[in-house]
């Protein structure tokens, strides 16, 4: 690799160290970085203590059952990502790193190295996050970048052979890709033989994961979880580690033998992802490209709504972005459906299991609340480059605000709602579980907009972006403040809500019908306080300073 790439990657290392203490030097940076040592120092003392006790962890269950989720987790990630963050290169790398005098092995070996050092980096903070399931530090240290390594290199192939197949090829080889994943699981399941339909669920899923073809397809995924669960550095470690990384080694052939289309493919992909923001800095674009900056070969548009003071076409138009994001929704409906699909593989049980499945059911659909906002971002956080033109609309920051909250509250809300209508038609609710159950999809609604009206709070107050494969300990802890921040809000507005219905109960002579309604319009009103803060917020953001780069 040329001497000034190793600069280039030099001078990175320094921008970044210049850019954390930059701001170290902000008030607001001082916050986040006390609360994330706040946050990380207990977790870092229990990780040091953690290894003056013998607790062993479930190593035959990992090593059971780690191949089989790896695999799936894998395949997800080829049907619902076309490569695209392990392409990506910063306008100014794509204006000058392409056109310098570099080969196209250099720059890839340059995309190459910064990706292992990436991994390299997050490997050291996951060993230490999962110490608990490794025997050993440096298992877990080598086990996970070994991973993360492949993960990454999978996604470059991806891309890679999206460049080159072109994208009407790559959206049929998904489907190919969906097909040959059914023609293994079918033909693990011919070879696990006739007596898998008399078994149970997890038996049938052990017959499986016990047959040739099964073993066959798992054996690669097999030794990433064994290096991570290496009980002795030798021989254990080093062969499972070995294999690992032969692993990646020919991924790095294959993408090296891919490098016709490198340039071209990587180009295209940073270009896609940085078009949003060159329209608005080109000034052809206005609301319509923000409108269409997600909507891809899905072009469903809803129905346009009223004008609503504003608040009608910002609504519209994060809705069609949601709408013109397949893939995004199916891991929202992916999440959802897993209650659903345990209710189902679970069967019937007995009585006493089924009456009380609903209300289990309802406890892990209310907790998805906590991560759909990880899974929806139609909101601010959508549209962090292209601010300037939200605060140019002739309407009040509290609209804007308020049309910004609707999208992302509005899907997780229903999405819940079908998730619950799934597992209510599975088995069904007793009388008196109607009430609670109806009462619970009322609370959805004013639960999710406070959700994301304080994540949205906190994103305006701690703008960041999300670097593929980049382990950011400033990120960590500000996203452990957002779930603080979250928890703190539904805990004030549920015990505020709960004291209103209690005084109404007794106030109305035991009436449960308009205690529910107090208590929800409690509610409702908490979550509706906290929108004038995001106006607040969204009006004093600074589209010079406060976006990051």
């Amino acid at each position: 690799m040329d001497r000034s790439l190793w600069l280039l990657m030099r001078l990175r290392a320094g921008a970044l160290a210049r850019r954390m203490k930059k701001t170290l030097s902000k008030p607001r940076g001082i916050v986040m970085a006390v609360i994330s040592a706040l946050l990380f120092a207990p977790w870092l003392v229990s990780v040091a203590m953690s290894s003056q006790v013998d607790a062993r962890p479930p190593l035959e269950q990992i090593r059971r059952y780690g191949p089989l989720a790896l695999f799936a987790f894998t395949f997800g990630s080829l049907l619902f990502s076309a490569g695209e963050q392990a392409l990506y290169y910063s306008p100014a790398e794509v204006t000058f790193l392409f056109a310098g005098p570099y080969r196209k092995r250099q720059i890839l070996a340059y995309k190459l190295f910064t990706t292992a050092m990436l991994c390299l980096f997050t490997a050291l903070f996951m060993s230490l996050a999962t110490t608990m399931a490794s025997p050993r530090m440096v298992s877990a240290f080598v086990g996970s970048f070994a991973l993360m390594l492949f993960l990454q290199l999978l996604q470059m192939v991806t891309g890679l052979a999206a460049g080159t197949l072109g994208a009407l090829a790559w959206s049929r080889g998904r489907r190919l890709i969906l097909a040959g994943l059914a023609v293994v699981v079918a033909m693990a399941a011919v070879s696990a033989g006739r007596g898998l339909l008399s078994a149970g669920p997890i038996e049938a899923l052990e017959t499986i994961e016990r047959s040739p073809v099964a073993t066959a397809a798992l054996t690669p995924f097999r030794w990433f979880v064994l290096a991570f669960t290496a009980d002795r550095a030798w021989p254990d470690l080093a062969r499972w580690a070995g294999l690992a990384l032969l692993v990646d080694l020919g991924l790095v052939g294959l993408v090296f033998a891919l490098e016709a289309s490198y340039l071209e493919a990587a180009s295209t992909a940073s270009a896609r992802r940085f078009a949003r923001m060159q329209r608005v800095v080109g000034g052809g674009g206005g609301l319509r490209s923000m409108t269409t900056r997600r909507v891809g070969r899905f072009r469903f548009r809803p129905p346009e709504p009223p004008w609503w003071g504003g608040v009608g076409p910002n609504f519209w138009r994060q809705m069609t972005g949601a709408l013109g994001d397949p893939g995004r929704l199916a891991g929202v409906a992916m999440l959802l459906s897993a209650m659903p699909v345990v209710v189902s593989v679970i069967g019937p049980g007995t009585p006493r299991q089924m009456e009380a499945m609903p209300y289990v059911c309802m406890g892990v659909i209310g907790w998805t609340s906590v991560f759909l906002s990880l899974l929806i971002p139609y909101d601010f956080r959508g549209d962090i480059d292209v601010m300037e033109e939200l605060k140019t609309l002739p309407i009040s920051p509290n609209r804007v605000a308020l049309g910004q909250l609707l999208t992302p509250t509005l899907i997780a809300t229903v999405g819940q709602a079908l998730a619950m209508a799934v597992v209510i038609a599975r088995v069904g609710v007793g009388p008196a579980g109607g009430v609670v159950v109806w009462s619970f999809l009322a609370f959805l609604l004013p639960v999710n907009f406070l959700f994301y009206s304080l994540e949205n709070l906190l994103f305006l107050w701690y703008p960041s972006r999300i670097i593929p494969g980049q382990f950011d300990i400033m990120a960590a802890g500000r996203m452990m403040l957002f779930m603080l921040a979250k928890f703190l809000g539904l805990g004030l507005g549920a015990g505020l809500a709960g004291l209103a219905g209690v005084a109404a109960y007794f106030a109305t002579g035991r009436a449960l019908l308009p205690a529910l309604v107090v208590a929800w319009a409690v509610m409702a009103a908490c979550a509706l306080a906290v929108l004038p803060l995001v106006g607040l917020a969204f009006d004093r953001f600074d589209v010079s300073g406060d976006i990051p780069a």
